[in-house]
């Protein structure tokens, strides 16, 4: 059996802090002030703050057994307490952007809810979101068959990244 852990070197890292305004997604904040920063791949840790509008994801088991897990349908907290996420960003199918964020809600019930955020329907309460995020220049995440799971999941991978932006 080969280890599944994956890594890649690189040193050469930014730091940021990351607001997202209120009444604006998770998604949109972040592909925003991301792009505004030139910056492509980045780890990101969400500080706790209230969301007026939440939903998340579970992976069970996939009955087929096509692949390990299969999404399930949106789970809908509405108004809850985000209290951690932390997500990573990079290159998805053709190129294109992606956010994958695992978060811990409180919901307004009082219940515990954790899973993979829906970033698109995750909307940020009055006082907005902030987070810190490091920025990769030598390396990056891009999607490809993880052969366990049969699913296609971020791999670090050396990429040569112009400065950043900020």
């Amino acid at each position: 059996m080969s280890s599944r852990i994956l890594a890649v070197d690189d040193r050469d890292v930014d730091c940021f802090q990351l607001h997202i305004a209120a009444g604006q997604g998770i998604w949109a904040g972040v592909r925003q002030a991301l792009g505004q920063a030139g910056i492509h791949c980045a780890q990101i840790e969400f500080g706790s703050g209230w969301l007026d509008a939440s939903v998340y994801h579970t992976a069970p088991p996939e009955t087929s057994g096509k692949t390990l897990v299969k999404y399930g349908a949106g789970i809908d907290v509405g108004r809850a307490l985000l209290l951690s996420a932390n997500a990573t960003y990079g290159y998805g199918n053709d190129g294109a952007p992606l956010l994958h964020c695992h978060g811990l809600l409180l919901a307004a019930d009082g219940r515990m809810h954790g899973g993979h955020l829906d970033t698109s329907r995750c909307i940020a309460g009055a006082a907005g979101l902030r987070a810190q995020l490091i920025a990769t220049r030598n390396s990056g995440f891009e999607l490809d068959l993880d052969r366990t799971s049969n699913m296609r999941v971020f791999h670090p991978v050396k990429r040569q990244e112009a400065r950043h932006g900020i």
